[in-house]
């Protein structure tokens, strides 16, 4: 036949040709079914030497498997290509099936022999790890998985190590463990440094505490490994990844949030999981915090800046993690930091509590405040108010009128000021208003009485030593004296274990010298700090509006003229301003004589104790 003269004839059998060529051979089943692909990152040792990287691709991630039997604990390996950092893997023709579970690892085997590949002691190894679900695990799909990164960091050698414990609680779900021996620098527990983790453990946990056991990888560190956390986290809903609901556990000790241990060959037991905190529900606002970091630059010690909720700003420098939202770490070489808040539960509007950790023992694990350490805390340079109320958008730290100055120095000691407020002097109470009480030291108060007997009351809110915040709709009861009036307490309020550093501290005494330093020791014009309780009305912690302030008073003295008692003038002297003409009774602020370790105490006139008693409201 000739077709050279019919153009389109031609061209139809071409076509035809090609039709009958698509619809031989195999093309849909000659096509791999299962593959992996993906990039590698790697030392330049590692890529210019000698040694074959390998992929291999295993049901497991057991250590002593893969070095003693590797043909059985590998699935499928394959020579990388180190020029262009990418791999290939065709599993079709392996046991393994869509929806398997498996372990991508990637090494550079000093020693390859040409059988089944294995990482031993002195090769580099890269784990996969999945960081939405803090995992190693990867999820086969049917087709090409492509997208896999792994990067070739970890040193291998030649240990067994693993530990055991106790996963506490009655929560039941999956609990995915991490052995953890890197440094926590957010509360985004998502965000740790994959590298660091050195260990991993799944336990479907039921409604009751249950045991675990983890491996540690010899892969990373060398034994003994130092400040090594355990970390734990509930799939609460079942997603499979860390979100909304989840709880985050750790292996803590007394009152530590996080307690690290060290990692020796063998099996280190006692290493039991607790429930701390529950991963919170994106707001969904773009917020974000900026500003200048406090204190002295450059940095010698990590410092931490943590947002809490205002709920009771006195508690943060007692129990920090109670009230926490977020924290992040500001960088050595950072002045001017910014923090996200997207991933927290806060919205605009909201009040917060912003506070400043140089964590001077830092250990290279969980921050926390301890001896020797500086704190600080943004506060209002006008209110006596340690809360500021977030805006959609970036938020300007310190906002105008604000100070954020790290400027406490961080002790340890355990004391209290046993205290009553009375409130038949208070004006109308309401079902949201709350009660601030707060213990000023003698240097940071300035007093002043006016002509018609109007106290002015000036407070330096560095000075603060204590604070605690009360609803009335707990605190307020009967009066077991004088059936019938309205209380609140009697209750024990902390002294913070962060001073302001003008103010001297006697860590080491103890009762009954002095902790703090007052003034007049000894002497009965001795006098180290005052008290007072503001009645916050419509309970936004500051004093605005119709608020009231009360204070503890000994006794009332009478002044004429603007003269007052040379005793008097003693104790008031650098606090007190009379005003020309006054005369009358009056119910001055009485500082408290000395504050010590443990409970402290108002001594009556007949030498029993009892709280000390705050009232003599007014409107400031």
């Amino acid at each position: 036949m000739h077709f050279r003269n019919d153009p389109i004839r031609l061209f139809s059998v071409l076509f035809l040709l090609l039709l009958l060529a698509a619809g031989c051979g195999d093309d849909a089943s000659d096509e791999p079914s299962l593959i992996l692909s993906g990039s590698l990152t790697m030392p330049d040792a590692v890529r210019q030497g000698d040694a074959p990287v390998m992929v291999a691709v295993a049901p497991g991630m057991d250590a002593d498997a893969l070095a003693d039997q590797a043909a059985d604990a590998v699935a499928a390996y394959v020579t990388a290509d180190k020029a262009a950092g990418t791999f290939r893997i065709d599993l079709s023709d392996s046991p393994l099936s869509p929806g398997d579970t498996v372990h991508i690892i990637a090494f550079g085997d000093n020693n390859y022999s040409g059988d089944v590949p294995f990482p031993d002691e002195g090769d580099r190894i890269g784990l996969y790890v999945n960081e939405e679900r803090l995992s190693p695990a990867y999820m086969l799909e049917s087709g090409v998985n492509k997208g896999i990164c792994i990067d070739i960091n970890r040193e291998v050698f030649a240990y067994q190590a693993a530990i055991r414990g106790e996963i506490r609680g009655d929560a039941p779900g999956p609990v995915t463990l991490l052995a953890y021996a890197g440094e926590v620098r957010s509360s985004d527990f998502s965000a740790l440094e994959m590298d660091k983790v050195i260990g991993f453990a799944r336990v479907d946990k039921p409604a009751e505490p249950c045991s675990y056991r983890m491996d540690i990888l010899p892969y990373g560190e060398d034994v003994p490994i130092n400040n090594v956390q355990v970390f734990a986290v509930l799939d609460q809903n079942g997603s499979g990844t860390v979100d909304a609901g989840d709880r985050i556990g750790f292996h803590s000790q007394g009152n530590e949030f996080s307690t690290p241990f060290t990692v020796v060959p063998g099996t280190v037991g006692a290493i039991d999981v607790s429930w701390k905190m529950r991963v919170p529900e994106p707001s969904g606002y773009s917020m974000s915090l900026a500003g200048t970091a406090p204190g002295p630059f450059p940095r010698d010690a990590p410092l931490y800046i943590g947002i809490f909720d205002a709920g009771n700003p006195g508690d943060i420098l007692q129990n920090p993690y109670d009230r926490l939202k977020y924290f992040q770490k500001v960088p050595s070489e950072v002045v001017n930091y910014r923090i996200d808040l997207s991933s927290t539960d806060l919205y605009p509007g909201d009040s917060v509590v912003l506070a400043a950790l140089q964590d001077n023992d830092f250990a290279g694990v969980f921050p926390g405040i301890s001896r020797g350490d500086k704190a600080g805390l943004l506060q209002s340079r006008r209110q006596w108010k340690l809360t500021t109320e977030l805006a959609c958008g970036v938020n300007v730290i310190p906002p105008p009128d604000y100070d954020f100055p790290l400027n406490k120095n961080v002790y340890a000691f355990s004391a209290s000021i046993e205290q009553l407020v009375d409130l038949r002097s208070a004006g109308p109470v309401y079902s949201d208003s709350r009660i601030m009480v707060l213990a000023v030291h003698v240097d940071g108060v300035g007093l002043k009485l006016s002509a018609s007997g109007e106290m002015e009351v000036e407070i330096d809110i560095n000075y603060l030593l204590g604070m605690d915040v009360l609803p009335v709709s707990k605190c307020t009861g009967k009066n077991r004296e004088n059936s019938g009036f309205d209380v609140c307490g009697p209750w024990q309020m902390p002294v913070w274990p962060a001073i302001y550093e003008n103010v001297l501290v006697y860590e080491d005494s103890g009762p009954p010298e002095p902790l703090i330093r007052g003034y007049g020791h000894g002497t009965a014009a001795e006098r180290t700090a005052y008290l007072f309780a503001v009645l916050d009305k419509n309970g936004n912690l500051e004093v605005d509006g119709a608020d009231e302030v009360g204070y503890y008073s000994r006794q009332a003295y009478e002044i004429i003229d603007g003269e007052i008692a040379q005793g008097l003038l003693d104790v008031f002297a650098d606090v007190l301003l009379l005003s020309e003409g006054f005369s009358g009774d009056f119910h001055l602020p009485t500082p408290i004589p000395r504050i010590t370790k443990g409970v402290n105490r108002e001594t009556r006139r007949d030498g029993s104790q009892g709280p000390y008693r705050i009232s003599h409201f007014f409107v400031p």
